[in-house]
Parts: C-alpha cells; sequence; structure tokens
C-alpha cells in the first residue's frame, strides 16, 4: 500500500469517528478513489456518507422535507453536506494531515436503505 492509499484509510477511519459525533444520522464513511481513467477533468475521490436518513428524502425535497422539522425526525440536526463539504472535511483533512486542495472530491449522500439521494 502507498503513502496515499495510507492516507486515504486513515482518512476514512477518522471521517467514521468524527462525523458521526457532528451528525448522528450518519452511520458509515467510504472514500474511494477514482482510477485514473474516470479523473480527467473530475473528482479524484468519491466520498460516500451512508445515514439513517427516510427513503422519503429526495434530491428535489431535501431542504424541505418535513422529516426535518417534525418532531423526532433528525432531532434537530440538518444534515447540511455543503457545509460539511466546505468547512468541516477540509478542518478535518488538515488534522489527518493531507491538504484540502489535492483531495478533490464528491460527496454523495445515501439513505438507510442505501439509495443515493444527491451529490455535493
Amino acid at each position: 500500500m502507498d503513502n496515499q492509499s495510507e492516507k486515504v484509510k486513515g482518512t476514512e477511519k477518522a471521517f467514521n469517528m468524527i462525523l458521526p459525533t457532528i451528525y448522528p444520522m450518519i452511520t458509515k464513511v467510504e472514500i474511494e478513489r477514482m482510477p485514473k481513467l474516470f479523473r480527467m477533468g473530475n473528482p479524484d475521490y468519491t466520498v460516500a456518507i451512508y445515514t439513517t436518513l427516510p427513503s422519503t428524502i429526495t434530491d428535489e425535497d431535501y431542504w424541505d422535507n418535513e422529516y426535518w422539522f417534525k418532531d423526532g425526525g433528525s432531532d434537530g440536526v440538518l444534515l447540511d453536506y455543503h457545509y460539511m463539504n466546505d468547512v468541516i472535511i477540509p478542518q478535518l483533512l488538515k488534522y489527518v494531515g493531507m491538504d484540502d486542495m489535492n483531495f478533490s472530491r464528491n460527496v454523495e449522500i445515501y439513505n438507510i436503505d442505501g439509495e443515493h439521494i444527491t451529490t455535493a
């Protein structure tokens, strides 16, 4: 395993330890480096965020879905994947010794059934 692969595995482990403490609906984080053929002009990594979000949340109604507003739904925590991608992930990358500028990524959000909801 090369140094970059080790850093990515360490990053994935840190994300799995820290992100669920911020967003309790996160159950698992997986980071995959895209094959070189697919990286030309595209992000190098896919960060897959698996959650307990219900299948009723879709990309079209993500921000307005009643789940975020009903009692007992998200317990008042909104999974703001844009903030997570723009602020929290860069801070975590510094923590594990990676540079945000060298970690181009798509962040994909999945619901409780493992179905894709949206991509940041």
